[in-house]
């Protein structure tokens, strides 16, 4: 699953392999970590992610591993989105929906947190 840009809805290239050099928490939210490639801001993961993709300082992660890694994150983000958005009031399914295409969620990603609602 290809990442979006915050901005448009078109895929965003997957950031490039490397060996991580730093996990930094993120300054305004201490509960998503800053990922370094080869020194390089690489990107931004939820720390809950870590559980399912354990990377450390000095793990090797190919193309393939990132783009699970932030497929992983976009669901968890989805996940939590939806529960606190289910929190204040009951929602149809259509407005669910749509409250997660706002936010810029891809529809894999859309259809992945409607399925897991309905399951639980």
């Amino acid at each position: 699953m290809p990442s979006y840009d915050d901005a448009h809805d078109e895929p965003r290239a997957t950031p490039a392999a490397g060996t991580v050099t730093a996990l930094e928490p993120q300054k305004k939210n201490a509960n998503r970590l800053s990922v370094f490639i080869d020194g390089v801001f690489s990107f931004g993961i939820e720390q809950d992610v870590l559980l399912d993709h354990p990377i450390a300082r000095g793990s090797e992660l190919g193309e393939e591993a990132i783009r699970r890694i932030l497929e992983d994150d976009a669901r968890l983000r989805a996940r939590r989105f939806t529960i606190a958005y289910l929190a204040r009031r009951a929602r149809t399914e259509h407005e669910v929906r749509d409250a997660l295409r706002q936010r810029d969620f891809a529809g894999e990603v859309v259809d992945h947190a409607i399925e897991r609602l309905k399951n639980l």
